[in-house]
């Protein structure tokens, strides 16, 4: 034995390979890691994500602010909001190019102010909504209504009605209530009610005695209601003019 090994004392046999493979048997049984983070880890993706996150929902917001505002161009302006008497004359405009349907809206707006309170508006709006009822258009090399339907086609005949009364009541003389009634006895006729053109005509031929046009225009009906065999009479146009506004 040297000097070193007496000094240093005798060394268990495969003393100093034990630690060795302890540590390579801890590491194979799984044992746990010093793991640090890392830069760019966790950390570094959320900083990426959620600037994504952000202009996607951005993009979503300008996506429908557009589509609102696309829709909002296709209905056109608020007829709610305008002043009735500008909306009176959208709706006679509206009404010259034929466009029956579209000043609807308009009149319903006029009919809240002051073209409310005149006879005119109320007669223009009648005559609008009678020549909707028997407007006509083709579709698939079909002639049908332009009404959605024949209730909606009727309810626009009686708003019709009604129209031309409140027309009559705010007429200022017998010479216009004699207008106004003729007209209404006019889609009697269009309509196939000779009982209610007879009668209007009538009360149109009262209010004005020197239309005598219209006392022949009832007599006619009369005939008819006693001999319609007998009877012949000139269909009326059935697009009737607006009052001057």
């Amino acid at each position: 034995m040297t000097a070193r090994q007496r000094k240093s004392g005798p060394r268990a046999r495969g003393a100093g390979a034990k630690p060795q493979r302890e540590a390579g048997q801890a590491h194979h049984r799984g044992a746990p890691r010093d793991r640090t983070t890392r830069p760019g880890g966790a950390g570094a993706a959320l900083s990426f994500v959620l600037p994504l996150a952000l202009l996607a929902i951005v993009a979503v917001l300008i996506h429908y602010a557009l589509e609102g505002q696309r829709a909002a161009a296709a209905r056109g302006p608020d007829v709610s909001r305008m002043d009735p008497s500008a909306a009176y004359q959208q709706a006679i405009h509206i009404s010259t190019l034929r466009d029956w349907r579209a000043s609807l809206p308009y009149y319903q707006r006029a009919m809240t102010g002051q073209p409310g309170r005149e006879w005119r508006p109320h007669f223009n709006y009648a005559l609008v909504l009678n020549n909707l009822t028997l407007q006509f258009t083709t579709r698939a090399g079909q002639q049908v209504s332009t009404t959605r339907s024949s209730a909606e086609r009727i309810r626009f005949g009686r708003a019709a009605l009604d129209e031309f009364w409140t027309a009559v009541q705010l007429a200022p003389d017998g010479a216009t209530r004699a207008k106004i009634l003729s007209l209404r006895a006019n889609m009697m006729v269009l309509w196939g009610f000779p009982w209610e053109a007879f009668a209007s005509y009538r009360a149109a031929s009262h209010e004005d005695s020197t239309r005598i046009d219209l006392r022949q225009r009832g007599d006619q009906f009369l005939a008819l209601m006693h001999d319609p065999s007998q009877f012949r009479f000139v269909q009326p146009d059935s697009t009737m003019r607006l009052a001057a506004p």
